[in-house]
């Protein structure tokens, strides 16, 4: 898998994924999410072990191709796309492309459950303000074939507007 910058420039080593952080250096501390992913995948075999899970989840052998840490990938029509720690292009052993957004943790929290989040942006939107947030999570809904209400997430407590977000069909396939 080649490592690359937004601009295509290749990341070889740690030096080079810090320098995605310039404009962002708060973001860049060794223990935390970015540091610890640039880590995972250059020295403790971290495509290798994402490339089994991905390969186990899907059920066929796939080959990761090229990797961008913060991409920004836009998946609706409202304001920003999500920026994920990494995002990896590949394809399955039958040629379908694939794409999968990795959001590392190491002491931060997923955020608020679907649920709650979904019913504060209602009643915030039912007071008058302008949100798109019920509106983004109703679309996501509907687009993954969610039937639910999203006011009553069932697809368990953990479920976070972040996971949502970045990874629908993860979420669809934990429901």
């Amino acid at each position: 898998m080649r490592i690359e910058n937004s601009d295509g420039a290749a990341i070889t080593d740690i030096a080079a994924w810090e320098k995605v952080f310039e404009k962002e250096p708060h973001h860049w501390k060794p223990g935390r999410s970015a540091h610890s992913i640039a880590d995972f995948i250059l020295h403790r075999n971290g495509e290798e072990r994402l490339r089994t899970l991905v390969s186990a989840a899907l059920g066929e052998d796939i080959e990761f191709e090229r990797a961008v840490p913060e991409l920004e990938v836009r998946f609706d029509k409202y304001g920003k796309g999500r920026v994920h720690d990494l995002g990896i292009y590949g394809r399955t052993a039958s040629g379908v492309s694939l794409f999968v957004g990795v959001e590392a943790k190491v002491d931060e929290s997923f955020g608020d459950t679907v649920s709650k989040v979904y019913r504060q942006a209602k009643s915030r939107e039912d007071s008058g303000a302008v949100t798109n947030a019920p509106a983004r999570v109703e679309e996501l809904f509907a687009a993954n074939g969610l039937e639910s209400d999203p006011a009553d997430c069932t697809c368990g407590i953990s479920c976070s507007t972040r996971l949502l977000a970045r990874l629908p069909l993860m979420l669809i396939s934990a429901c």
